[in-house]
């Protein structure tokens, strides 16, 4: 029995040593046996324990084997929590503090990189401690080159060198004006025994950005950005910038920045998010590493915001509905002065008072009247008429001085609201606010980038063309203002620089122009972690709280509309001081009127 329990405990001795060559021995205390002392392993141990803050989790990416040993060795520390993944999937949606990584090869390092900053959850902020197990000293640069395209500076390499001393390798790409260029001299190589001597380059990378430059990829897009190839959009000799070029080229000034553009042609505009994560368009660029930041009217939605950084809040943007500009009902505002409700209340006041005069006359004083000519006497007294047959009675004369006086405020509120006419520019328009766009009774007339808006932004797919013109923004309003059954969606911005084309020489409008949607956001898109993203936000703020770029919006709509030529009206607005001839008479028919009146009162006394 003793010889055959002795026997099973060789096989299980021969199996482990077989099966785990580095089995590493821990305790969970802190006292950590360590088979190896400046091993890799213990490097990344002693870099965990000074870097990290208890409490963290960290990603581990592993193709070598190296993950086991690294939570033993932490065994001691159990504030840390670790997540196992592969770089093949995408299902990392919470952002973590530390990312190991350890690969074969440095080719295996960079496409592992390369995947998981396709991720929703990447964070390039995050503190990253790297080890290659094939690896020769020539290819540092391109280690430190792949980090720096994905914006990762808390970086740390370790590397064990031939007389088995581990290293650790950090860069400083912003030092002495390097302003990114990798190179030797910004690498910095340590002793993994003095862990202390470590620095943390990222919070300082804000002022060493300083005399560097950004480069910018974008779009033409009204009002946005604007070529300075587009000639139409001159003003004074100057070609006019968009909003968010002028805004760039402010911050770059504060800052000591330089901006070097990347302009898209047409084959090159916006940019869709495709299911595996890639970016087609201007975007495109901006996930290939080749630019800082993409521009040229993107909307801030989620799809984008999940793989990039956002710069927002400098400008905002409405999508209107156009519809032809329908007949205005203008005579009823004749009788518009005065609501449905005052009418009534009129109405019943008329037949209230001549209601209780009758009665009053037949009932009380003894008298026959005709009811038809009392109540074109009472009705006189709205136009001043009045009758002193029916002031003479006593019983009857605190009515009627109640109803003069009642006829008089009304006939003056009325006056002075028609009076205003003459000078009211605002008319009511008859609206088209459709429920449903496809029960709606006109044709749409729809662009192709207002559909790929919606079904991209809001998964919405709109209705069909019926007409053949309506591919681009200005074809689709010229169709929609010289139809009578047609309807098109475009933002407002865009209707305002084209304001001029649809006003008719008499100074109507063509188009009728309703809200359609709430605002929506512009935004800037940057790779994720570009160190000056918090510091463009606030003057991205600033920028829209001190009105800076509204005024430089109405700049732009103003060199489109001062050099083409306006409607000639054939009318001229009214104003009061027009009419003072005219008032000047009224006023001495009264005072004629009101001598005349006293004269008759004086001589009937007598």
């Amino acid at each position: 029995m003793q010889s055959l329990q002795y026997l099973f405990c060789v096989i299980f001795c021969v199996i482990t040593i077989q099966t785990e060559p580095n089995f590493l021995i821990t305790r969970i205390d802190d006292n950590v046996l360590k088979v190896r002392r400046n091993s890799t392993i213990s490097c990344i141990v002693k870099l965990m324990e000074k870097f990290v803050d208890c409490g963290s989790s960290a990603v581990l990416v592993d193709k070598t084997d190296l993950t086991n040993s690294v939570i033993k060795s932490l065994s001691h520390k159990i504030c840390y929590s670790y997540i196992l993944r592969s770089v093949h999937t995408h299902s990392r949606l919470q952002q973590t503090k530390v990312y190991i990584i350890s690969t074969l090869n440095v080719r295996q390092f960079t496409s592992s990189i390369t995947q998981l900053a396709r991720e929703v959850g990447w964070n390039p902020k995050a503190r990253f401690l790297i080890t290659i197990k094939e690896f020769e000293k020539e290819q540092i640069l391109e280690i430190f080159k792949t980090l720096l395209s994905h914006n990762i500076f808390n970086a740390l390499f370790v590397n064990e060198d031939n007389n088995e001393i581990t290293k650790v390798y950090s860069y400083f790409p912003f030092d002495d004006q390097k302003c990114g260029q990798v190179s030797l001299d910004i690498i910095k190589e340590e002793d993994c025994n003095y862990v202390d001597t470590i620095e943390d380059y990222y919070k300082s990378l804000e002022i060493k950005y300083k005399n560097c430059s950004i480069v910018v990829t974008a779009s033409e897009d009204m009002v946005n950005f604007i070529f300075k190839s587009n000639q139409l959009y001159s003003y004074l000799g100057k070609n006019a910038e968009g909003i968010e070029e002028y805004m760039l080229r402010n911050i770059a000034k504060l800052e000591n920045l330089k901006i070097e553009y990347i302009l898209g042609g047409d084959d090159k505009r916006y940019g869709i998010i495709l299911p595996n994560h890639t970016v087609t368009g201007v975007l495109g660029y901006l996930q290939n590493d080749n630019v800082s930041i993409a521009g040229g009217g993107f909307f801030l939605i989620r799809n984008r915001a999940d793989l990039f950084d956002f710069i927002w809040g400098y400008n905002y943007a409405t999508i209107c509905l156009f519809t032809p500009a329908f007949g205005k009902e203008n005579w009823k505002n004749v009788y518009r002065e005065f609501s449905t409700l005052t009418w009534m209340l009129i109405v019943f006041s008329f037949f209230f008072t001549s209601t209780l005069i009758i009665v009053v006359r037949k009932y009380i004083l003894r008298k026959e009247d005709d009811k038809l000519v009392l109540l074109i006497k009472v009705w006189g007294y709205i136009f001043g008429h009045t009758d002193y047959g029916l002031y003479r009675g006593r019983k009857t004369r605190i009515i009627i001085l109640i109803w003069i006086w009642f006829t008089y405020f009304i006939a003056s509120f009325y006056n002075t609201a028609y009076y205003s006419l003459l000078t009211r520019i605002d008319v009511e328009k008859m609206q088209q606010k459709p429920a449903n766009l496809e029960s709606f009774h006109l044709k749409p007339c729809l662009t192709d980038t207002i559909r790929t808006l919606f079904k991209y932004n809001f998964n919405e797919i709109l209705p069909a063309n019926r007409y053949k013109n309506c591919n681009y923004t200005q074809m689709a309003l010229d169709s929609v203002a010289n139809s009578n059954d047609l309807y098109a969606l475009e933002m407002e911005y865009g209707y305002r620089l084209r304001e001029y084309r649809y006003i008719d020489k008499e100074g109507n409008y063509k188009l009728e122009m309703t809200r359609f949607s709430g605002d929506m956001v512009f935004a800037l898109y940057t790779k994720r972690g570009f160190p000056l993203l918090q510091k463009f936000q606030r003057y991205a703020f600033y920028h829209f709280e001190s009105g800076i770029l509204q005024n430089h919006l109405n700049e732009i709509f103003h060199s489109i509309h001062i050099f083409h030529q306006h409607y000639k009206s054939e009318y001229t607005n009214s104003r009061l001081t027009d009419y003072r001839i005219h008032f000047s008479v009224l006023f001495l028919g009264y005072f004629i009127s009101t001598i005349c009146f006293i004269m008759e009162v004086y001589k009937r006394n007598i």
